[in-house]
C-alpha cells in the first residue's frame, strides 16, 4: 500500500499492537505486530483493504447508505450509540425509558408544589408540565392522543398509591405500560444531565428582569432618479412611482 494516511496509520498500530517504522532496514522486533488476516476486497466500486487482528484496540465501522443525508443521520446516530456506552461505562446506573422518568418526576414536582406559598407554586407547577411534554412529545410522534395520554398517564401515577411505577409510552402497541417489563432504559449519566440543563435554563430565564428588543433596521436604498426611502421589510413587493405616475424600474442601491 502506498500513499497512506497518518490517522488511517494510527489506528493500524492500535489494531495489530505495532510501531510505524520509517524503512524497512531500520525495523526492531518490538515494533512488529500480529494480524490474523489481511485481505483486499471491492466494496461499492472502491478497493478496500481489511486488517483483521487478534486482540484489536481498535476497530472500524463501514457505514454504507443511498444518499448522503441518510448516511450523515446514520453516522450521528452510531456516535451517539457509542457516547451513551461511554457514559455507562463511566457511571454503570440505568433508569427505565420511554418518558417514564419524566413522567414520575413531573408527578412528584407536582404534588409538592402545593407546599409552596406565593408565585413560586406557579413556577414550579409549570415547570412540571414543561417536564411531561417529553412522554407526551413521544406519544404525539407515534400517533397518540395527546390529551388522552396526558390524562391516562397522571391516573396511572396517582393511582400508584405511592409506589414507583415506571409508565411509559409504548411505541409497538401505541399505549402505557409499565417500562420495567418492557425493559427500555436509559443511563442514569445522560438523564442527570438534561435535568441540570433545564433547571439551570430555567432559572436562567427566572432571573431575567426585561428584554431589550432591537429596532427594526430600514432598508434604506435610492432609484436612478435620485428618490431616497426605506422599507422595514426588504422582502416585500412594492411598486415606486415618478412624480407623473409613471412606474420605475427596480433598480435599488442600498447602504
Amino acid at each position: 500500500m502506498r500513499r497512506v494516511k497518518y490517522n488511517d496509520l494510527w489506528w493500524l498500530e492500535k489494531a495489530v499492537n505495532a510501531k510505524t517504522c520509517e524503512s524497512i532496514e531500520k525495523i526492531s522486533p518490538h515494533e512488529l505486530g500480529f494480524a490474523r488476516k489481511i485481505y483486499e476486497k471491492t466494496v461499492g466500486g472502491d478497493p478496500m483493504v481489511f486488517v483483521e487482528g487478534k486482540s484489536p484496540k481498535s476497530v472500524t465501522i463501514l457505514l454504507r447508505a443511498n444518499s448522503k443525508q441518510y448516511l450523515d443521520e446514520l453516522h450521528r446516530n452510531i456516535l451517539n450509540a457509542f457516547h451513551i456506552l461511554q457514559n455507562f461505562i463511566e457511571s454503570p446506573f440505568v433508569v427505565c425509558g420511554a418518558g417514564s422518568v419524566e413522567g414520575l418526576l413531573s408527578q412528584k414536582i407536582k404534588k409538592q408544589s402545593g407546599t409552596i406559598d406565593g408565585k413560586e407554586q406557579i413556577v414550579v407547577e409549570k415547570f412540571a408540565d414543561s417536564i411531561l411534554e417529553i412522554p407526551l412529545t413521544l406519544a404525539r410522534n407515534v400517533g397518540m392522543d395527546v390529551l388522552d395520554t396526558k390524562t391516562c398517564l397522571q391516573a396511572k401515577f396517582a393511582n400508584s398509591n405511592g409506589k414507583i411505577k415506571w409508565y411509559g409510552i409504548n411505541s409497538e402497541t401505541r399505549n402505557i405500560s409499565d417500562m420495567s417489563l418492557s425493559k427500555i432504559i436509559e443511563t442514569v449519566a445522560v438523564k442527570q444531565q438534561i435535568f441540570k440543563t433545564a433547571v439551570e435554563a430555567t432559572n436562567l430565564i427566572v432571573n431575567v428582569n426585561d428584554v431589550f428588543m432591537k429596532n427594526i433596521i430600514d432598508n434604506t436604498h435610492c432609484h436612478v432618479d435620485g428618490v431616497v426611502h426605506a422599507h422595514h421589510d426588504p422582502g416585500k413587493n412594492h411598486n415606486h412611482f415618478e412624480q407623473e405616475g409613471l412606474e420605475q424600474r427596480q433598480m435599488h442601491q442600498y447602504y
